[in-house]
């Protein structure tokens, strides 16, 4: 008898992936979603208050993951000084954390706990769009070198490709969101609502895009291990079993 195999409904479809994605990504999603809801919030009449009401309230709803990227970031740096884990990578881990602070005082100022005049609002802006170009330049650099290994080395491994391809294009998104947000709040110009739509869109799509590679790789591996599933056969009698003779 065969060994028996593992159950083919184990594998995940897309809308499993997506609710994991949800799960595990939380402030990929919602920082997107965030700021185009945040620029096309503003393009919506009196007629249709009611609508711009709820986008005002999702974003606010959507910045509190901010909070929950500091606390990791917090956690991260503690984790690294008592020596439990060390960070790999420190000035990137500054500007994450320096991120999350910013948009945490975004979100509180928004919420009413916390005033914030006209000026201080511009250094919030200026400084969450700032620490995302910081952080995301160098995300970048590094996707493009992983995309430029992977062509070198192993340029037949489509997946992969597509993979570093997806997460370049998240990488820059991010960063393009930081010029646009540095630009609004250092220099004074106005937010160039199509622009940050475009790239809060792109952001959306190749992170999901990267996440479901990431976890197709995983199902492809696991019907890799998959044992066939082979009937029972029942043995049949040899030629070399004698008959009884009377």
């Amino acid at each position: 008898m065969s060994a028996p195999i593992s159950n083919k409904n184990d594998v995940n479809d897309v809308i499993d992936i997506f609710i994991k994605y949800i799960s595990d990504k939380p402030r990929d999603l919602f920082r997107g979603l965030n700021n185009i809801f945040f620029g096309n919030k503003h393009l919506i009449g009196r007629e249709t208050k009611a609508i711009g009401k709820g986008l005002k309230n999702f974003s606010r709803a959507a910045d509190i993951f901010s909070i929950a990227d500091l606390f990791a970031s917090m956690n991260t740096i503690r984790n690294h000084f008592n020596k439990k884990k060390s960070a790999e990578d420190i000035p990137m881990l500054v500007s994450d954390t320096a991120n999350s602070v910013a948009e945490s005082t975004a979100w509180l100022s928004t919420t009413g706990i916390l005033s914030l005049s006209a000026y201080a609002s511009s250094w919030v802006t200026s400084m969450s769009g700032i620490t995302l170009m910081i952080s995301f330049s160098k995300r970048s650099y590094q996707s493009f070198s992983k995309l430029k290994e992977i062509n070198k080395k192993e340029p037949e491994n489509v997946k992969q490709k597509k993979k570093a391809m997806f997460n370049l294009v998240k990488n820059i998104s991010f960063f393009a969101m930081g010029v646009l947000l540095f630009t609004s709040g250092w220099f004074g110009f106005a937010l160039n609502i199509a622009a940050l739509t475009i790239v809060s869109t792109s952001a959306i799509i190749s992170s999901f895009a990267t996440f479901y590679l990431e976890n197709k790789k995983e199902d492809d591996k696991k019907n890799e291990n998959r044992i066939p599933l082979e009937p029972d056969r029942v043995s049949a009698p040899t030629d070399s079993v004698a008959s009884t003779r009377a």
